[in-house]
């Protein structure tokens, strides 16, 4: 196969599927994570699961619409069938600040996740919501964020409640606890 043929189909797909790529490298350190967590007999799984969704799609994909929507203002408004706006940067502000929350909840107490996944559920939430709201008043609206941005936006929040939900405070704000060994 032609590298350039697969460079050709595969940079498209990560960059118009960006926060969908993040979810899935979040779900693999997780997995890795929590054998390695299994192996040292170590409990945590819904903070580890946390961890990686809150660095992955959230802070990297944060960073990176940031980026798009302010050194490539042109490309993000062409992508979605719209001009120019100054409402662009309100966008990037919004998702530099979802970008440094995930960063810092990737380590952090138990009080600062449940308001990083407040934060990101509000804007995430609206984000879809509007851009499902244009879709159904205009069928023809061009969007690149219809594919799995969308989806993805409402998808991320969910699971980071759901960890949430699991979590304990306690656990949360203390070192891990390892499992008893089995006697024999």
């Amino acid at each position: 196969m032609d590298i350039n043929a697969l460079y050709d189909r595969w940079i498209p797909f990560v960059i118009e599927n960006f926060t969908l790529v993040m979810f899935v490298l979040a779900l693999i350190f997780f997995v890795f994570e929590r054998l390695i967590q299994k192996i040292r007999r170590v409990e945590g799984g819904y903070v580890a699961l946390f961890r990686w969704i809150a660095l992955f799609p959230l802070a990297a994909t944060g960073f990176y619409v940031f980026t798009m929507q302010i050194f490539f203002q042109e490309m993000v408004a062409k992508g979605m069938g719209a001009e120019v706006s100054i409402f662009q940067f309100d966008a990037a502000a919004a998702f530099l600040t979802l970008g440094i929350l995930g960063l810092c909840s990737f380590c952090s107490s138990y009080g600062f996740r449940f308001a990083t996944t407040l934060a990101a559920t509000t804007i995430l939430w609206i984000n879809s919501a509007y851009y499902l709201n244009m879709l159904s008043l205009d069928p023809n609206f061009q969007m690149v964020n219809v594919n799995s941005w969308v989806w993805l936006n409402f998808l991320t929040p969910l699971v980071m409640w759901i960890c949430i939900g699991r979590m304990n405070s306690d656990a949360c704000n203390s070192a891990p606890k390892h499992k008893p060994a089995a006697e024999e």
